[in-house]
This record gives structure tokens, C-alpha cells and sequence, in this order.
């Protein structure tokens, strides 16, 4: 139907054949390196998403014309440096006490 039978060596298949990567598929949020195994179209947007169904990605490209490869799109989230969150908190903390 326009998503990829094989997803990351995992055969869609069963009540997993709808696979779908679209807009209102959950976003990662947790510290890691994401990258897009299958793409998906919904609406007008092409969307990206990994193995899990997480959307990395979504791209309105009917306007463009570009051609973005699934395999070239990423997502790092990083944690911020401990200092970082302990000099945002000092604030608070300090009207706290």
C-alpha cells in the first residue's frame, strides 16, 4: 500500500500488515540517534519514521519536487550538559528555599 513489506530485516505482516508512518504517529523523545527506515505519504506531507513508527520526520515535498532518499534522514536528541540543567534550576530552587 506504499509503506515497505520488510521494515529493518522485520516482515510487516499479521495485524502489523497497515503499518503506516504518519503526522499523529508519537515522536521519539528519549536521548539517542533515530533513524528513518520507511516513509510514508499523509496528506500532503511525506513522513519518516524508524522501525519503531516513531515520526522523525515530515516533509510537505509536493511544492519542492525534492527528492529526499529515506535512508538520508536522522534525528539525534541530546541531554543537555548537567551544568546546563543545574544553572536553570538554580532559580527555582533558590526561591524555593
Amino acid at each position: 500500500m506504499g509503506t515497505t513489506r520488510v521494515v529493518n530485516r522485520t516482515v510487516n505482516m499479521g495485524a502489523y500488515e497497515l503499518l503506516a508512518c504518519q503526522q499523529a504517529n508519537s515522536l521519539p523523545s528519549s536521548a539517542a540517534t533515530y533513524i528513518a527506515t520507511y516513509a510514508d505519504t499523509d496528506g500532503n506531507y511525506t513522513c519518516y519514521c524508524d522501525d519503531n513508527s516513531k515520526l522523525i520526520l515530515g516533509l510537505n515535498l509536493n511544492s519542492t519536487g525534492a527528492v529526499v532518499p529515506t535512508t538520508g534522514v536522522s534525528l539525534e536528541i541530546v541531554l543537555p550538559p548537567l551544568g546546563l540543567v543545574l544553572a536553570a534550576l538554580l532559580p527555582i530552587l533558590e526561591a524555593v528555599l
